[in-house]
């Protein structure tokens, strides 16, 4: 069912719903400011990059890697924890690297977090076309 379906968050952050015990409300609720968040850190990167400063990187890093993983493709899971190594070596390159390649994700986890924010509100507000009692008729 169409509507259902709008009602699950995206499959990628099934570790945070499966938390929240399927509570679709309070997802929506923590979706949003982490998408905010998602933004924050991936701009705060890019300037701590751009100024070349491991010390902070390795730092914001660290608030990333608190926040990031259950929300992170598998692949990308693993970023924080890398830039906070390359930056305690010293290794300006790698660290920026992957610096810019967790702000990318993040901004990648923020539109999809955005995405089904915007499709969940079209699918309850009554004012819309097709409103939830709609999609709930047309469905059966």
């Amino acid at each position: 069912d169409a509507c259902a379906e709008r009602s699950m968050p995206p499959a990628r952050f099934g570790r945070v719903f499966a938390g929240l015990d399927g509570d679709a409300d309070l997802f929506a609720e923590i979706a949003h400011k982490a998408s905010e968040q998602f933004i924050i850190f991936a701009n705060q990167l890019e300037q701590l990059c751009a100024s070349n400063d491991m010390e902070g990187l390795s730092a914001e890093a660290h608030r990333v890697k608190g926040n990031w993983g259950p929300y992170s493709l598998n692949a990308d899971e693993y970023l924080p924890q890398a830039i906070i190594d390359a930056a305690h070596c010293a290794d300006a390159e790698s660290a920026g690297k992957l610096a810019r390649r967790l702000a990318g994700a993040l901004r990648e986890a923020s539109k999809a977090l955005d995405g089904w924010l915007i499709a969940r509100k079209a699918t309850s507000e009554p004012s819309n076309k097709i409103s939830a009692e709609t999609c709930t008729r047309v469905n059966k």
